[in-house]
């Protein structure tokens, strides 16, 4: 299994800095674009799942539905990128704090 650690390369282009969170399908990060020189998050497969169709399929289809979204209030999946085996979708990184933080306060604050 391949491990992902802050300062690794994706695609020559992103540099992984901080892990934002893990989940059962994927791993979030915050991640330096060298093309724009500008934070990004990237969210990648677990190494484990990566190499699964329907995993991948999963991701695509996140892909799909969230570029078919237009509101103010939602960050758009800007690419889906592969390194090597391990696809990842790559969003606009909005600093502040996660939603186990905020819940229960008012959206307005």
């Amino acid at each position: 299994m391949v491990s992902t650690s802050s300062g690794q390369q994706l695609s020559a282009r992103f540099t992984l800095r901080e892990r934002l969170s893990t989940g059962a399908l994927a791993e979030t990060w915050r991640a330096r674009d060298a093309a724009s020189d500008t934070d990004v998050v990237v969210k990648m497969l677990r190494p484990e799942l990566a190499a699964q169709p329907a995993v991948e399929r999963l991701l695509r289809h996140e892909l799909e539905v969230t570029q078919a979204l237009d509101h103010p209030a939602i960050a758009r999946v800007a690419a889906i990128e592969s390194d090597g085996a391990r696809p990842f979708l790559v969003r606009p990184y909005i600093p502040g704090s996660d939603l186990a933080v905020l819940r229960g306060r008012d959206w307005r604050e």
